[in-house]
């Protein structure tokens, strides 16, 4: 049965439903705008119709929501408390796990191209995979819960691919691990250390990994760097503390670095504190605080592009601006920090980005075919950035009192996000070309919720000649709740501006809902 809006609708709750609400007092509704060269022009309500589409289907829950119960002033946090099972056959994998009523599951796995969003349904889930490949174990479920926190569920298809575990003092690492064969794990005794420098050339297997584990009771500091070349190599549960450039390199195809800690790590703001330079790399549980550097970099150059990095359940948290530019926490990106085209299919799903005020981009993709899916982006000047390259896909997010999302490039896809309080009066941007940017073409903003306190939903940003316009953009079926406008698009009437963004009739506009002034956030 489609959602169909009834009327009179109540003052304190106007959302869509799927039955009729009864209310004392009807709703006010306004007409909205489209704001063309600075003027306002009076819109007719487009259709009050039906969010029919899986991919809005979940707007409805979280409609009933005041936005000030949506978004407590406490930092976000990663939770695991959804149940979940895999069973493996050669048919692919079922998945069956407990989930939270009303709310989407993205299930998310190393090996898919992009993670899936399932509908929970009586509290359960499930759904069925292909199979991952080799060395792809990692599955998880996870839901965004109103406060902003992820909660999730999560297994590990190979628990014990590595079973020959000796205990060493750091000191004894290096030649240890000339002796080390797939399936080792080194666990490390205790400890402070300083200036570590290690070069890691021994390789484990897709099933038996090496495995260096510190157990959560070693701190590494200082001039600290760890070069991982051989491939499939795990590094966790490790402390960096105040150290320099590059600390991690992933060079190896299937290197991983799972639940480690790094506080105040980088030398300068543009290096980066954990580098990718090969394929299938994972980085995941692992928390950035006060970065000095690029917290996570996926780089790549003339010879080698890091395709299929998998980075998730990371929170990136409290990283103050040092420049004008650099501390990105995420950068996916050629050479030098440059746009490409080459295709590095990196997934970014589940991470938690919080007063990440480093860089205006707190993910800054560069290249092409990238996802971006299920993060909570909150309390910062920063927001996830399509600077170039074309086919990234940004969806299922959850953004709050965060800059606008600026858009570059070209056939991107901005699907099934929620929006609410921009740390300036709109939450999207398109734009023409300028200096070292990319001009928005035939993009796709669709699906996505807009809580508004007279916000435009989306901007466009005007060039300088010569440059190339924005063209081809597509907006359709998204949610304005509250008094701002759709679009608000300057120099339409110029020519070459009149068709560059097309506002489709399936849009639906909500009435009002107050959002409320950006919060005093404490550091807890």
């Amino acid at each position: 049965m489609p959602c169909v809006w009834r009327f009179p609708l109540p003052p304190s709750s106007c959302y869509l439903t799927r039955s009729p609400i009864r209310a004392s007092k009807p709703c006010k509704l306004e007409r909205k705008a489209l704001v063309v060269n600075g003027h306002s022009r009076i819109a007719p309500l487009l259709i009050f119709a039906a969010l029919t589409s899986g991919a809005t289907s979940h707007l409805g829950a979280e409609l009933r929501r005041s936005p000030h119960a949506m978004w407590p002033a406490k930092q976000p946090l990663l939770i695991r408390d959804l149940q979940l099972s895999a069973a493996p056959s050669r048919q692919g994998i079922s998945l069956v796990g407990t989930c939270r009523p009303e709310k989407i599951v993205i299930v998310s796995a190393a090996g898919l191209q992009q993670a899936l969003p399932i509908q929970c349904e009586n509290g359960r889930f499930q759904t069925h995979l292909p199979q991952l490949g080799p060395g792809n174990t990692s599955i998880s479920a996870n839901q965004i819960n109103s406060d902003g926190s992820i909660s999730y569920g999560f297994v590990d298809l190979n628990p014990n691919a590595s079973t020959a575990a000796r205990s060493i003092a750091l000191t004894r690492l290096a030649p240890a691990l000339s002796y080390a064969k797939p399936g080792t794990i080194l666990k490390l005794l205790p400890g402070r250390y300083e200036g570590l420098r290690l070069t890691i050339n021994q390789s484990g297997t897709p099933d038996h990994p090496i495995v260096i584990d510190g157990g959560d009771h070693v701190t590494l500091s200082g001039a600290t760097q760890i070069d991982i070349r051989g491939d499939w190599v795990t590094l966790r549960r490790i402390t960096f503390e105040n150290s320099g450039r590059y600390t991690i390199q992933l060079n190896g195809r299937g290197d991983k670095l799972f639940n480690a800690s790094f506080r105040k790590c980088g030398a300068d703001v543009h290096a980066a504190c954990v580098a990718v330079y090969g394929q299938n790399a994972e980085v995941a549980f692992t928390d950035f605080i006060a970065s000095r550097s690029v917290s996570l970099q996926i780089r790549g150059d003339e010879r080698r592009i890091p395709r299929h990095a998998y980075v998730h359940h990371n929170r990136f948290l409290n990283i103050p601006r040092l420049s004008d530019n650099g501390q990105e926490p995420i950068q996916v990106a050629a050479k030098g920090g440059t746009t490409t085209d080459d295709r590095y299919f990196s997934r970014i799903d589940s991470n938690i980005f919080y007063k990440t005020d480093g860089d205006i981009e707190a993910i800054s993709l560069k290249s092409s075919y990238n996802y971006v899916v299920g993060n909570v982006f909150k309390s910062m000047s920063a927001s996830p950035n399509l600077r170039g390259g074309y086919n990234n896909t940004i969806s299922y997010n959850f953004l709050y009192d965060v800059l606008p999302l600026r858009i570059f490039g070209k056939n991107h896809q901005i699907l099934s996000n929620i929006f609410q309080c921009p740390r300036g009066n709109y939450f999207i941007e398109v734009n023409d070309e300028y200096p070292g940017h990319e001009a928005t073409i035939a993009s796709r903003i669709a699906d996505n919720l807009f809580l508004t306190n007279g916000h435009d939903a989306i901007r466009y940003r005007q060039g300088k000649f010569p440059g190339t316009l924005a063209v081809g953009t597509t907006v359709e079926r998204n949610v304005v709740q509250g008094p701002g406008s759709l679009l608000n698009i300057y120099n339409i009437d110029r020519f070459k501006y009149r068709n560059y963004i097309s506002e489709k009739s399936e849009s639906k506009l909500i009435y009002h809902t107050t959002c409320p002034a950006s919060e005093a956030v404490g550091d807890n």
